[in-house]
């Protein structure tokens, strides 16, 4: 080893670069608070602010219930909850029975286009960083798949729609935007800035092709967008139906409850990949256990006779 080497003195070096280059300070890290039974599930307190995570699955799997619940979990904890909605199913009647106050909810239904909301989200978080929204926001989107390119379509004065695209280009757009606005947010984690703004995507899946090796394994569930959307995740998880529960009353059958099993694919955050499952039963997610459940069903017995009753007198009416 030559003697200038065995002289040359690491510290000193590390402790000049960090003079020119001051490492990032961050602040405390905020979490949005899930249920019990949720936390438990992907091994971590809920959602993280200043990160992106996404909820993926099949339709009809739940995830749009975790997003309200996370919704009106956030209001309870003080935070500002920004809803966008492109997928156009919610409506108010629904936030309303999901416990949501939709006086202190912002919501956002006229973005047409990936590009609209991905200038939005940059937008509020923006007004974090210059302190004009001097609070934690959450920022929920339902559905990144319910929502085109800006320049994937045109619709002519016949209503006639023209595809201008080819399927990679919503991939390609949503890839790129998200890198941009992951590593925005994630600057409302430093030291000074008095808010943290977090996001949470929805997006559809679909079924992959079953690897042909190993043998038996079952084919995937791919989030659409693929890995464009994937990359910048900090928290990724995949939501899928476990089975319905249902109720007899009079004779008659309700469906009362999913039963929705969680498994974290992608973890930035701690080294654990949870999964588990739990019961999305109207406003509520309770454990899936038999206890909870029928504490549960005794504390709704006389609300749901009252609806069925409604609905019966309905029906001898017609």
């Amino acid at each position: 080893m030559a003697k200038k080497e065995k002289d040359f003195n690491i510290k000193d070096y590390v402790q000049a670069q960090a003079k020119i280059v001051p490492a990032i300070e961050y602040k405390e890290a905020v979490w949005l608070r899930m249920p019990e039974c949720v936390q438990d599930s992907i091994c971590m307190p809920g959602f993280p602010l200043g990160h992106m995570s996404m909820l993926y699955g099949l339709s009809d799997s739940g995830k749009t219930g975790i997003l309200l619940n996370a919704v009106k979990m956030a209001q309870e904890q003080g935070f500002l909850a920004v809803l966008i909605i492109t997928e156009n199913k919610l409506n108010k009647e629904r936030l309303l029975k999901s416990g949501i106050d939709v006086d202190n909810l912002v919501i956002v239904e006229d973005l047409k286009c990936l590009e609209n909301v991905y200038d939005y989200i940059s937008g509020k978080t923006q007004e974090v960083l210059d302190g004009k929204l001097p609070l934690n926001v959450m920022i929920f989107w339902d559905t990144v798949s319910g929502c085109p390119s800006k320049d994937s379509y045109e619709i002519g004065t016949d209503g006639k729609i023209e595809k201008n695209f080819d399927n990679r280009k919503n991939a390609n757009t949503i890839g790129f935007y998200n890198n941009i606005i992951a590593s925005r947010i994630a600057e409302t984690r430093k030291v000074g800035v008095e808010g943290c703004v977090g996001v949470i995507l929805v997006t559809q899946a679909y079924i992959g092709e079953k690897p042909k090796f190993p043998p038996g394994l079952p084919a995937p569930i791919v989030p659409n967008g693929g890995e464009k959307i994937w990359f910048p995740l900090s928290l990724g998880i995949e939501v899928k139906e476990g089975g319905r529960l249902s109720s007899k009353y009079k004779g008659r059958y309700v469906d009362y409850g999913l039963i929705t099993k969680i498994k974290v694919k992608k973890n930035h955050l701690n080294e654990l990949n949870g999964g588990g499952d739990f019961v999305l039963a109207g406003s509520q997610i309770i454990p899936n256990d038999k206890a909870a459940i029928e504490e549960f069903k005794t504390s709704k017995k006389e609300e749901w006779g009252n609806l069925l009753e409604e609905a019966t007198q309905e029906e001898n009416h017609e």
